[in-house]
């Protein structure tokens, strides 16, 4: 995952339970500099149980981080909360620290 320089190598994904991602997805597509994952039939969510809740009428995903290295899951992240520190704490994650308080 890491350079011997230090940066990361791979990929961002972002996993939606919907056809469409929403009004957010181009504000969380230009920060993720990638398009996010459908998983319309929660087949990926059921598969791995993620956290789930119904509002609506739809199924959504539960706020949570994969860290997932050559198709293998290395760490969940689980719950996400404050979810504005999540990047923070991952990045802790990769780099070995522990996670800001």
């Amino acid at each position: 995952m890491e350079t011997a320089s230090g940066s990361m190598t791979g990929r961002l994904r972002g996993p939606w339970s919907s056809r469409t991602p929403g009004p957010a997805a181009p504000t969380r597509t230009s920060r993720a500099g990638s398009t996010p994952l459908s998983d319309d039939t929660l087949r990926f969510a059921g598969a791995l149980n993620l956290p789930r809740f119904e509002h609506a009428g739809l199924t959504l995903l539960k706020r949570h981080t994969l860290v997932i290295d050559r198709g293998r899951i290395e760490h969940v992240l689980y719950p996400v909360f404050p979810s504005d520190r999540d990047a923070e704490t991952v990045l802790a994650w990769l780099h070995g620290e522990a996670a800001p308080a």
